[in-house]
């Protein structure tokens, strides 16, 4: 619908580099999660047997912290479980060319990101992370830290396990277990992947509390962009970094750039 602000096709960067494959199909996981999510942000700790055992390091991840019930108000609207689901499986099924040409710039960016991050313990955030098509740079890149706590934030349950699916293929966790409840904290090798409900707008996170954020495809679609970045700004520690990769109008079509501004209102949920 948008014209990428950034990728090319060709140059010595190869796409297989990272291991890009195009995802199979995948049986949605129907479960709501919302009320799931919100208890364990109340609780501060998940109850499972993958964070029971998980190892020592995971002491370390950022606390979760439930946003003011006004912002969720306001923002994490009601939405169509049904068009949810159908968008997360066109989503991990139907963007391998795109990012097959965005896949040279984007791992010059992400390189500068993750080499910018703790070696340790680096508390990434990705807002709208999706399919979590990035997983391959996470998981390949000799930049990434050895130990990670990634928390993805996204408004549409359907797409959590297809992130974790990505996680595991793209050995974001290394040998970590098919777990089937996208919900569950998965932990290994001292990294840890979660995927938990939330809008841009109102980040269940604490001020200065998150070494990196990264923003995908993201802002183009959501209600509020202002506080949006007003949220990740918030909850970026001093000196902490943010990716961002996003659509932007275009500047030299002019018929493209009034059909962009015709369908944004669709885009937006």
């Amino acid at each position: 619908n948008l014209e990428p602000s950034q990728g090319t096709r060709g140059g010595q960067d190869s796409w297989a580099e990272l291991g890009y494959q195009k995802p199979p199909r995948r049986t949605l996981f129907s479960k709501n999660r919302r009320d799931v999510v919100l208890s364990g942000l109340l609780l501060g700790v998940c109850g499972c047997s993958a964070c029971v055992s998980a190892p020592s390091s995971a002491d370390a991840m950022v606390q979760l912290k439930p946003p003011p019930e006004q912002l969720l108000q306001t923002y994490d609207l009601p939405r169509d479980g049904f068009l949810d689901a159908a968008f997360a499986c066109g989503m991990s099924t139907g963007m391998a060319d795109y990012e097959r040409a965005a896949y040279p710039k984007k791992k010059e960016l992400f390189k500068q990101f993750l080499a910018a991050m703790p070696r340790k313990d680096a508390a990434i955030v990705e807002v709208g992370m999706g399919s979590f098509p990035n997983a391959p740079f996470f998981g390949a890149l000799k930049e990434a830290p050895s130990q990670m706590d990634i928390v993805g934030v996204d408004p549409n349950d359907k797409m959590a396990s297809y992130a974790q699916k990505n996680a595991r293929r793209y050995k974001v966790l290394k040998g970590a277990k098919d777990y089937s409840d996208p919900t569950v904290t998965v932990v290994e090798n001292g990294s840890s992947l979660r995927i938990v409900h939330g809008v841009s707008e109102a980040l269940p996170f604490a001020d200065n509390s998150v070494d990196g954020v990264v923003c995908s495809l993201t802002l183009c679609s959501v209600v509020d962009q202002a506080r949006s970045l007003q949220e990740i700004k918030r909850v970026l520690k001093p000196g902490g970094k943010f990716l961002f990769w996003e659509h932007v109008l275009s500047e030299t079509d002019e018929d493209l750039a009034r059909q962009q501004i015709a369908l944004t209102p669709n885009q937006v949920k």
